[in-house]
């Protein structure tokens, strides 16, 4: 091991193990120390010598990289109903609590308490002291030296440790299961004694590691969840030795264990007095960044160094989840031998997690085939699919996994620029219209149609016909050409028309044409990649007509528009669509004329993660479809600019 000279210039490394300060100064005051011993020429470490600070933990991160634990093998098991629980145990070293605080290097106060001293050359013990720290100050007990003399300019291992930890006669520690959470061990190897007095700081480590559950899902589990961790082998650790400098942990009594853990932590009110709720959401480095919710433990299972915490169990109560039953199960977090030796280490944290994926979704892929992606898993998804083919040719509905590129517009000042929204015509109407005159299409919607001689907007569903058939063309796109045809007169129509998935189609869709889905397919595709589970509290129209507005969740919205599998072979989502919360507008293809009102129609989206009404069914976002407010007259139809999502019929 390469020798650490304490001078400043050496720790103030980032990864420094200890030392924070070294102080020069002649120690010659030999009236001041007790031990009988002479100081000539010695280095001589007195108690005001000595500093201490608790170390974060996971701290030690290449102990973290090197172990199995941080490329985390993922164990999958099919619990029914289209439900996959996929499992990792994972060192985390991105916090410092159960709760997501930051870690940090900066000190934190060590616990008062009794300490032991001692410093070796070799496996030779060199000096002891023993006393108690209190508030970061070490005093010598009674009986104890008061100082360490040590021959200068040799390297010697320092070692510190608490009362939690006994000493054996032949020199070793021991640990025991009850004193697993307040044992603490600090170390400085190999430090290179010069022979001036030293000032040196113990890093302090907690001996023992800790462990919680955490649970994954893309709709939120509302309520706690106990899942129970139990041991098939006599092989936990209730007690353990180790070596004089408090390494090298041997297991000298084992047990079973039967532990439950409850993730009981999975909301929070948004406000201290008011009723809305909170669920708990967030991104996940580990796969892709994917937003999901996650229901945690709020204490730890504490576990002494050495337990084989791979070889453990973990049974999951039957849940309700995604509208669905998934069944009781347990769960072997690795059985594979390669990982069998993998044990817990000193001072870190350790995460049970537990992705709970939906995996019943199906997509249309590129050779025109429907499926799941997990029985497809080398073609390449196109769409996502809204409505199965019933066996009547084209009867299948899917929207596109990507938004349309709307092309680029050039500037002297920014140049060339990515469009992120586009007209939905740029033919202005001369007046306003009539119930009675059609204009753009042959047939105009109102919003709901009570009365009003029109058909409600969310029953269209004929985003095909308006995009491809010329003879639904009414003034003042009266020509013979197809809209989808039409880049200058009806942009939106033109890019869904021509969307490009990025790959050739081939097969039964070789020949299919994508199209600007009317007002009726947005909503019939937002409840299926729902899942049914959408709440229509903001807009059913009395009975009256389909749902035109509502409440979505935006998680499991975005999770079944970006599904894949990663480079790891788990399927993962990704970051949320258009960031974790905003406002989008997408255009359909329907067209509203009411009182005061001749716009397209759009696909309203504004999504927010965590957020619920306290009636325990509402979701955080909400979806409209209506024409934009602000810009609904007649004479502004050429003003309204949203994305483009293409559907396409199999």
């Amino acid at each position: 091991m390469k020798s650490n000279y304490l001078i400043l210039k050496t720790f103030l490394k980032p990864l420094a193990f200890a030392v924070l300060l070294i102080m020069v100064a002649g120690c010659q005051q030999e009236d001041n120390i007790s031990t009988g011993e002479s100081t000539t020429g010695k280095v001589v470490i007195t108690p005001t010598m000595l500093k201490f600070a608790e170390a974060p933990f996971s701290e030690d991160d290449g102990a973290i990289t090197r172990g199995a634990a941080e490329a985390p093998q993922t164990k999958s098991v099919d619990l029914g109903n289209g439900i996959e629980a996929q499992m990792t145990l994972e060192a985390d070293a991105k916090s410092d609590t159960i709760f997501k605080k930051p870690r940090t290097r900066a000190s934190q106060p060590l616990s008062n308490g009794f300490y032991t001293i001692r410093a070796f050359q070799g496996n030779t013990l060199k000096g002891e002291m023993k006393g108690y720290i209190n508030a970061g100050v070490f005093t010598p007990a009674t009986g104890s030296k008061n100082c360490i003399i040590l021959d200068p300019n040799q390297n010697y291992d320092f070692v510190c440790f608490n009362d939690k930890l006994s000493q054996n006669s032949d020199g070793t520690l021991s640990v025991t299961q009850a004193n697993v959470k307040t044992a603490y061990v600090g170390r400085l190897d190999n430090t290179y004694v010069t022979g001036k007095t030293q000032y040196i700081s113990f890093y302090m480590k907690h001996v023992g590691s800790r462990v919680y559950l955490e649970l994954h899902s893309f709709l939120p589990i509302k309520h706690a969840v106990s899942a129970t961790l139990t041991s098939p082998n006599n092989n936990v650790p209730t007690s353990v030795k180790l070596d004089e400098k408090g390494y090298n942990p041997i297991a000298t009594s084992v047990t079973t264990i039967n532990k439950t853990l409850a993730a009981n932590y999975w909301q929070g009110h948004l406000f201290p007095s008011g009723p809305d709720i909170v669920y708990c959401s967030s991104e996940d480095p580990k796969n892709d960044y994917e937003y999901h919710y996650y229901n945690r433990d709020t204490t730890y299972t504490w576990f002494l160094p050495g337990t084989p915490l791979r070889q453990m169990r973990l049974a999951l109560p039957s849940l309700t989840l995604y509208g669905k039953a998934a069944a009781p199960s347990t769960h072997l977090y690795s059985s594979d031998p390669a990982l069998s030796g993998f044990v817990t280490k000193e001072n870190t944290t350790y995460k049970l997690k537990i992705r709970l994926v939906y995996t019943g979704f199906k997509y249309l892929f590129s050779d025109g085939t429907v499926g799941t992606l997990k029985a497809n898993r080398t073609k390449t998804p196109i769409a996502f699919v809204v409505k199965d083919n019933d066996g009547t040719p084209n009867s299948g509905v899917a929207v596109a996994l990507k938004e349309a590129d709307l092309g680029s517009s050039w500037s002297p000042l920014t140049g060339n620029v990515k469009n992120t929204d586009c007209q939905w015509t740029t033919q202005s109407l001369s007046s306003a219209p009539s119930s009675y005159n059609p204009v753009y299409m042959t047939t105009n919607f109102n919003r709901f149609g009570t009365g009003t001689g029109l058909s409600d907007d969310v029953a269209d569903m004929n985003g095909y016909n308006w995009t491809w058939n010329p003879a639904t063309n009414a003034i003042p796109a009266s020509s013979g050409q197809a809209k989808g045809n039409d880049q200058w007169g009806f942009p939106a129509f033109y890019y869904a028309a021509h969307y490009d998935p990025g790959v050739t189609l081939t097969g039964t869709i070789a020949n299919q044409k994508w199209y600007l889905p009317a007002a009726g397919e947005w909503r019939t595709a937002l409840d299926a990649i729902s899942l049914g589970q959408i709440n229509n509290d903001r807009g059913y129209n009395s009975g009256n007509g389909a749902a035109g507005s509502g409440r979505i969740d935006p998680i499991i919205l975005n999770y079944a528009l970006t599904a894949h599998y990663n480079n790891n072979g788990v399927i993962v989502g990704n970051r949320p669509i258009g960031g974790q919360a905003g406002t989008f507008y997408y255009f359909t293809s329907s067209f509203i004329v009411g009182a005061g009102v001749a716009s397209p129609d759009l696909m309203w989206l504004s999504t927010s993660t965590g957020q619920s009404g306290n009636d325990g069914t509402t979701y955080p976002s909400s979806y409209v479809i209506q024409y934009l407010s602000g810009q609904q007259d007649w004479n502004q139809v050429t003003n309204v600019r949203a994305k483009v999502r293409a559907f396409i019929h199999f």
